[in-house]
């Protein structure tokens, strides 16, 4: 039995060119899905970059709440944890000690927040939210959670609970790229 000419795709000229086809349209393949994918991190870094500005343009509710974003965060970590150390809030941030430590005392100062010894061991300050702390971050997310409640109205439920997935994953893999690289 002899193979028709045209159908031998394993031997001869006419096979060789035909893996050469091959290789040529994987790699034209391969081009395009890298282009492809450097395309889209390009415009997940230009959204990310626009939800940033914008979310601070919408969100400025520190005139309401008088909190600042650093405020809020702090505020935020305190009420899911209870009273920490500086270090405690710093690394729960992913910030640097003395970062915290300027927003703590502004806080206090606000008469957001209290500092005081730790009983277990005395070299240990802790922060803890005060009554009126709490009360602003209640008021701050309670004007954030208007705010994308009317941003969102279009949205279904399962487009919300997915988004906020995703951005929940989003965080945590930056959290984790930074620990990997250092803190910047």
């Amino acid at each position: 039995m002899t193979i028709a000419s045209g159908n031998d795709h394993g031997t001869g000229t006419d096979g060789a060119r035909h893996r050469a086809d091959r290789a040529d349209r994987a790699d034209r393949d391969a081009d395009a899905a890298s282009a492809s994918a450097a395309a889209t991190l390009r415009a997940v870094e230009l959204e990310v970059t626009l939800l940033l500005r914008r979310a601070d343009q919408a969100t400025r509710t520190q005139a309401v709440t008088g909190l600042d974003r650093s405020a809020y965060l702090v505020l935020h970590v305190l009420d899911e944890h209870g009273p920490l150390s500086v270090t405690a809030i710093a690394d729960l941030l992913g910030l640097d000690g003395s970062t915290v430590t300027r927003q703590v005392i502004a806080l206090e100062r606000a008469g957001h927040a209290t500092r005081r010894r730790d009983d277990a061991d005395r070299r240990v300050v802790l922060v803890a939210p005060s009554a009126d702390g709490l009360a602003a971050l209640a008021r701050h997310r309670t004007a954030r959670a208007e705010l994308y409640d009317r941003v969102l109205t279009d949205w279904s439920d399962d487009d919300r609970a997915h988004l906020a997935e995703l951005l929940h994953r989003l965080n945590q893999d930056i959290d984790t790229h930074r620990g990997e690289a250092g803190r910047p």
